[in-house]
């Protein structure tokens, strides 16, 4: 079930698609060790299990030592890293009756709000419509939020571990670089 895992993860698969794939490639079943006869995991099987071993806490064990193996197979980053940042949108509120009060009283922002790090920036995207006939323009879009990063191995396409970073949406996404990209995650003494 930990190879079902690694090859989701490697492939980016939903647990969806990753009962199809083993249901469907001989390739896949004899590396998972699964006979053409015997039961073979379902969606729900597959993420039950990544479920308990997350609430376990074994899974951050198991991929320490898949690392590690994979380290001492000579299996390093050496192709190359691609650093991807994700937006992901905080929830805009209004402030309440109490918030206001204190605001008005002088308290700090980082002693009423849990999260006062997500700031407005602008990505430009086009427009999700399926049903457009022609090229759809890009727009700026303003997002609220932060932005997450990290850092996947070109050669092998693993999200390395220890190499991921949460900053405000606004920040630029080169002054992350050099938190992210050490010399611990390259084969090189540069």
């Amino acid at each position: 079930m930990f190879k079902v895992l690694i090859l989701a993860a490697q492939n980016t698969f939903s647990d969806e698609r990753m009962e199809f794939i083993i249901r469907n490639r001989l390739s896949w079943l004899r590396f998972l060790d699964f006979g053409l006869g015997h039961r073979r995991p379902d969606e729900n099987t597959i993420r039950l299990f990544r479920e308990w071993l997350t609430r376990s806490g074994t899974i951050e064990k198991l991929f320490e030592e898949f690392d590690r193996q994979l380290e001492a197979s000579g299996y390093l980053a050496t192709g190359g890293q691609i650093v991807d940042a994700g937006l992901v949108a905080a929830p805009r509120q209004r402030n309440t009756l109490a918030e206001k009060a204190q605001i008005k009283a002088g308290r700090k922002a980082r002693k009423i709000w849990q999260d006062t790090d997500a700031r407005w920036t602008v990505k430009i995207g086009r427009p999700l419509d399926p049903d457009a006939k022609r090229s759809v323009p890009e727009l700026p879009i303003a997002i609220f939020g932060d932005k997450t990063h990290v850092v996947i191995d070109r050669t092998f396409g693993f999200i390395q571990l220890g190499c991921e970073a949460v900053a405000s949406a606004a920040r630029r996404d080169a002054a992350v670089l050099r938190e992210i990209v050490t010399c611990h995650n390259t084969a090189s003494d540069v």
